[in-house]
């Protein structure tokens, strides 16, 4: 894997966390 796949897949991750994160306070 190269450095930038590895980078957007911790973005993706981030996305999905601060999506349902915000999904249980909103």
């Amino acid at each position: 894997m190269t450095i930038k796949e590895i980078l957007t897949d911790i973005l993706v991750l981030l996305m999905i966390c601060a999506m349902t994160f915000l999904m249980m306070f909103l």
